[in-house]
């Protein structure tokens, strides 16, 4: 039997990577309603706060004048940018794994 300790930690690691079933997860099933119900109320929470980010950047392109999907795309030119930046900054400082880990999006 698991305690509720190992619970909530559990639920905290589900959390930061939800990649299973968490409330299927072997030798927790006496907390599979339990967790079930953290399972939903975390994605009705992702769901939501992502709907609000896609009303914001409609919003947003809106303003420029332009489409969602071009909005995501000049976003994501930004992104590419930034990281182009911050690589050919480390690789000035010799620094080719922390450039590499740059334009791969890898920096902590």
């Amino acid at each position: 039997m698991e305690t509720r300790e190992e619970v909530e930690k559990l639920k905290k690691a589900w959390k930061y990577d939800p990649h299973w079933d968490l409330s299927r997860t072997v030798g927790f099933e006496e907390y599979e309603e339990e967790l079930l119900a953290f399972e939903e109320e975390c994605k009705a929470e992702w769901d939501k706060r992502r709907g609000e980010e896609v009303e914001a950047d409609k919003k947003e392109a809106e303003k420029l004048g332009c489409s969602y999907e071009v909005y995501l795309l000049i976003e994501q030119i930004q992104i590419m940018q930034e990281r182009h930046e911050r690589a050919i900054e480390y690789l000035a400082e010799g620094e080719t794994m922390l450039a590499y880990k740059a334009l791969k999006g890898l920096e902590d």
